[in-house]
């Protein structure tokens, strides 16, 4: 029998939980700087848009009532972080953890990609007419 007073190290945690720890920060740090930045151009453009009096197409007007929706994707990333940390250690669940943060983290590039072109739609299309 072992001896209940000795103190045994704690294990140290396993690389796919670093992996996991490490593309949490990375996706919701991405996902947050994209909603924060397609965010303050979405608030600065109407105005602008207004005074050059431009015809904004629909997409630009999508974007401009519901860039918030881009603040999902840090949310969902840090949910998906937490629940893998905290939920049973499963085979493979790691790996289908940091294969779901990283598609988050190319979602959230994306999406904050196309955002921008949809905000500056209505730029390029002045420029074409000038």
């Amino acid at each position: 029998m072992t001896d209940p007073t000795v103190k045994r190290p704690k294990p140290s945690p396993s690389p796919a939980r670093s992996n996991v720890v490490g593309w949490g920060i990375l996706s919701v740090t991405v996902g947050a700087v994209v909603a924060g930045v397609v965010g303050r151009f979405a608030v600065a453009l109407p105005d602008l848009f207004q005074g050059f009096g431009a015809d904004v197409p629909w997409v630009t007007t999508f974007v401009l009532n519901w860039w918030y929706g881009l603040w999902l994707i840090p949310v969902v990333a840090a949910v998906v972080c937490v629940a893998a940390l905290l939920g049973p250690d499963v085979p493979g669940g790691q790996h289908r953890t940091v294969v779901t943060l990283a598609l988050l983290c190319a979602a959230a590039v994306v999406l904050g990609a196309l955002a921008m072109l949809a905000l500056y739609t209505p730029i390029f299309s002045m420029g074409q007419v000038v």
